[in-house]
């Protein structure tokens, strides 16, 4: 099996725990490991053995000996030494080892929230040229293929995916725009704890135009606190009142 061996559990971290460290939602997370920027890992449950079949792929030919089926299909290797019983290998999954996920993997949970575990095991095997030592791959003209039995289907989903820590330590330091976009909006609630307080302020005259709270005056007293109070200003100088806007309207949609 060609696994993640250097890896082990102990250097992941759940999906969704990672996206919440992050503040980016799963799916901007999903199409940043898509785009092959982090990778996501699978550790495996359990111990568990499956049975390979060593299958040849060729079309199938008509008594004239011409390709009647042309997308072909698999067929078992038999091996003609041993009583022409099919080519087979056991492949071992020890508990806790790490599988990666490939493309086609990502692109289905990404799609359909779910992914085929038959689809993982494969994506390891196509890594893993040993399990093909001492054959010839272009047998008989055609190609070779290792087959799990399609009674071992199981679907996965998002809850069975881990991401490296590291891998987050780093996206922490280098936001992309979807992070950055996700930190600076503002959540509903904060916009209406703003609302709420600029009202509130709008009590004395100084922070009010007309029945409305005055929000360059507003602007000017976070200015005052973050100096009185020894805060770093960055932001709060350059910020536009775009957000003061933002919040009123959002406590105007509230309104009983």
């Amino acid at each position: 099996m060609s696994t993640d061996s250097k890896l082990s559990v102990f250097d992941l971290v759940p999906f969704n725990e990672a996206a919440s460290q992050l503040q980016i939602s799963e799916k901007a997370l999903l199409k940043a490991a898509a785009a092959n920027e982090l990778g996501l890992f699978y550790p495996a449950k359990q111990l568990q053995s499956f049975v390979l079949q060593l299958s040849e792929y060729s079309n199938h030919y008509d008594e004239r000996g011409e390709v009647f089926v042309q997308n072909g299909d698999w067929f078992p290797l038999f091996d003609y030494n041993r009583d022409q019983n099919p080519i087979q290998k056991e492949l071992t999954v020890k508990q806790g080892e790490v599988l990666r996920l490939d493309t086609e993997c990502i692109t289905s949970l990404l799609v359909n929230d779910k992914f085929n575990k038959l689809d993982l095991l494969n994506a390891q095997l196509a890594k893993n040229q040993s399990l093909l030592d001492g054959m010839n791959t272009n047998y008989n003209g055609g190609s070779l293929k290792w087959i799990f039995d399609p009674a071992l289907d199981e679907h996965l989903n998002i809850d069975d995916v881990f991401i490296l820590e590291s891998d987050i330590k780093v996206r922490a330091l280098k936001p992309n725009s979807d992070q950055r976009q996700s930190t600076s909006k503002p959540s509903n609630t904060a916009l209406k704890v703003i609302g709420l307080l600029m009202h509130h302020l709008a009590k004395s005259h100084k922070y009010a135009s007309g029945s409305s709270p005055n929000k360059s005056q507003i602007k000017e007293l976070l200015i005052d606190l973050a100096v009185e109070l020894d805060i770093n200003q960055y932001g709060l100088s350059k910020v536009d009142e775009r957000l003061l806007t933002d919040a009123l309207s959002y406590l105007d949609s509230q309104k009983n």
